[in-house]
């Protein structure tokens, strides 16, 4: 006997079901062959493999919204104001200079040069904002 596939919900509303779990499995049995239910969406190995991405990436999304903050606080901490250099930390020019703090860096100048080409803030505002004490504490941020 073939294997379907159905949704759940399908065979909770069927009219007819019995009382007791015994008549219950003869039932269910029995219910594709009246055409009550209809077959559930089984997707391709390839669709189900897209699926399971999406539905990885959905959940990955709210996550990535809560590492927003604590970025403005460590181009905050480093004099790095969001409103005088970068408007988005997560921008290509606010996340190339996080990665290159990150790795050490600490030359105003070099870091001026990892501006977008379509960012606002020109190379030596960033230059200039850039001014300021660093502590070893602000990397780990």
């Amino acid at each position: 006997m073939p294997v379907l596939l159905i949704d759940p919900r399908q065979a909770q509303r069927a009219p007819g079901r019995p009382p007791t779990a015994r008549l219950a499995g003869t039932w269910l049995q029995r219910l594709p062959t009246y055409g009550v239910l209809a077959g559930a969406l089984r997707p391709e190995a390839h669709g189900g493999v897209l699926r399971g991405s999406l539905r990885h990436r959905q959940l990955l999304l709210p996550a990535a919204a809560h590492q927003v903050p604590p970025r403005h606080k460590a181009f905050a901490q480093r004099h790095l104001t969001r409103t005088q250099v970068v408007r988005e930390s997560t921008g290509v020019t606010g996340l190339a200079l996080l990665k290159a703090m990150r790795a050490g860096e600490r030359d105003p100048q070099h870091l001026a040069t990892l501006r977008h080409p379509h960012c606002h803030p020109t190379e030596d505002d960033i230059a200039t904002a850039r001014q300021g004490p660093w502590r070893a504490a602000h990397l780990c941020a």
